[in-house]
């Protein structure tokens, strides 16, 4: 599929008319998800029962995470060493860069947990970009660790009951947004940007109810078609084409 620069012709960004670009993290910044990783490495087997329970609408992802996460046996050392295996998208690092150069902020929104985040983030010099994500508790009480969630960024409205409120997030600023994200914890952001990136579930979830996106496969196609996009946003969004990955 070709990359969003090229369905848009090629025209050029006006980035000052950025106010905050938002990303996903897990499949979108991750190569794979993270959670699901380290609960495949150490949580007991009955996480992926609550899995199916939250897949079928029985649970909000909020609880769904809280129970699976009580589930890790391991200790805090083994837990980095499953996380220190996980890579990111090879062109975030310079996705990045470039947004730094032209003074575009970048935060990472994520129904994941924030110590999964920042512990990848790190490994690649990139622990300074701001974590919005559901807080892993540690306690050690019984003298073996016991992992918790909290979730501070939790929304009373929250239609998905999630423990990160994304549209919260989105809604609280009033200009130009762009939004890049791959799976269900995105749909119900999904109308909210000006400017949406999208892959996987969220590129199929967006051209069956006709939200404008501009499919990616990596950062790279979003760099490129940053640089190429149409001069002003709310044009770009309207000249954006329906696809899926």
């Amino acid at each position: 599929m070709d990359s969003v620069g090229q369905m848009n012709g090629g025209n050029v960004l006006r980035t000052d008319d950025l106010a905050q670009i938002y990303c996903d993290f897990d499949g979108t910044v991750s190569v794979q998800d993270a959670t699901d990783f380290v609960l495949s490495q150490l949580a007991d087997p009955e996480w992926q029962e609550i899995e199916r329970l939250w897949e079928n609408g029985e649970i909000g992802s909020g609880e769904c995470m809280r129970r699976q996460v009580s589930l890790i046996r391991a200790r805090p050392g083994q837990l980095d060493e499953v996380l220190d295996e996980i890579e990111i998208d090879p062109f975030f690092a310079s996705f990045a860069n470039f947004c730094a150069a032209r003074s575009l902020p970048v935060t990472i929104v994520s129904d994941g947990v924030d110590h999964f985040i920042r512990r990848i983030l790190r490994r690649h010099g990139l622990d300074h970009l701001p974590v919005v994500a559901n807080r892993l508790v540690v306690s050690t009480r019984t003298g073996q660790p016991q992992y918790f969630l909290s979730s501070p960024h939790a929304g009373p409205t929250c239609t998905t009951t999630a423990g990160v409120c994304k549209c919260r997030w989105l809604t609280a600023h009033k200009q130009e947004r762009v939004y890049i994200g791959d799976g269900r914890s995105d749909f119900c952001v999904a109308d909210k940007p000006e400017f949406l990136f999208a892959k996987g579930e969220l590129a199929r979830h967006c051209a069956e109810r006709e939200i404008p996106f501009f499919a990616y496969r990596d950062f790279g196609d979003v760099i490129a078609s940053l640089r190429k996009a149409a001069a002003h946003l709310p044009e770009a969004v309207e000249k954006s084409q329906y696809a899926t990955v």
